[in-house]
């Protein structure tokens, strides 16, 4: 029997919401460091593409993920949004 994989997960400080939110924040400050700058600018790059082309981005998720499939194509559309340009066009699967 596989191992069941939440072994992995990482639990934040639970003794006040401020400890724990200032573990959740360091936290994803350390996974976004690990991204190279490279590839952060390479993706940026390919969405202006996809942008000014007027195409569209798919992303695809099963149970969970799905979810988290849906929250991108919604967080890419407004949070992507300028004034005068083209709104991302992003679809859930």
């Amino acid at each position: 029997m596989q191992k069941d994989p939440r072994f992995r997960n990482k639990t934040f400080a639970q003794e006040t919401i401020r400890a724990y939110l200032s573990d959740y924040t360091a936290t994803l400050q350390e996974c976004l460091a690990s991204v190279p700058q490279g590839v952060l600018d390479a993706a940026c790059q390919l969405m202006r593409e996809v942008r000014s082309k007027g195409a569209r981005i798919f992303s695809a998720g099963n149970g969970g993920s799905a979810a988290i499939s849906e929250h991108l194509g919604c967080d890419f559309q407004k949070g992507t949004h300028l004034p005068g340009k083209n709104s991302l066009k992003v679809q859930s699967l």
